[in-house]
């Protein structure tokens, strides 16, 4: 069973509550949602559980949006005039432990939906063995063994 709840913290006011399924994905209730969003309402979504046209339907509606990218999803900056798929790992190999960079005028995923700020923040040592630890301990819970991939970009996160 997974319970959605959302809230004006400001007034208080409960927006959504709903009972549903574990399968169902929060990108599904997200969508479902969309109609409470008003203009300058700030949606904090499941870190990296969303659909890229519910965070542009928010943006249409005048309103913000804090979530945390997907490390498989695209990013695409410009570069000498022409947008190029953005290297995570070349980034994240020029920053120290904790340092964060913040990206102005980017695009996400396929649909290259325009995103005017991303904050890129590469992990500490202890941040990273405790999502590592998260991980395996998951991967046991399901019945699978963890591999950990040869890559810098396993430090950092975006969001």
């Amino acid at each position: 069973m997974k319970i959605q709840f959302e809230y004006d913290l400001l007034s208080g006011a409960c927006l959504q509550l709903c009972v549903q399924s574990a399968n169902d994905s929060d990108a599904r209730f997200a969508y479902h949602a969309q109609h409470t969003i008003l203009p300058n309402d700030l949606c904090i979504r499941d870190l990296g559980f969303f659909s890229v046209a519910a965070l542009a339907e928010i943006d249409a509606r005048g309103a913000y949006y804090i979530t945390r990218l997907r490390s498989d999803m695209k990013v695409y900056i410009k570069e000498n005039g022409q947008w190029k798929e953005w290297d995570w790992e070349s980034l994240g190999n020029q920053l120290e432990e904790g340092e964060s960079v913040e990206m102005e005028h980017v695009y996400i995923g396929h649909e290259r939906l325009y995103v005017p700020r991303l904050v890129f923040r590469r992990l500490t040592a202890e941040e990273w063995q405790k999502r590592m630890a998260y991980v395996r301990k998951k991967e046991k819970e399901k019945g699978r063994r963890w591999h950990a991939k040869p890559s810098n970009k396993r430090n950092t996160t975006s969001y």
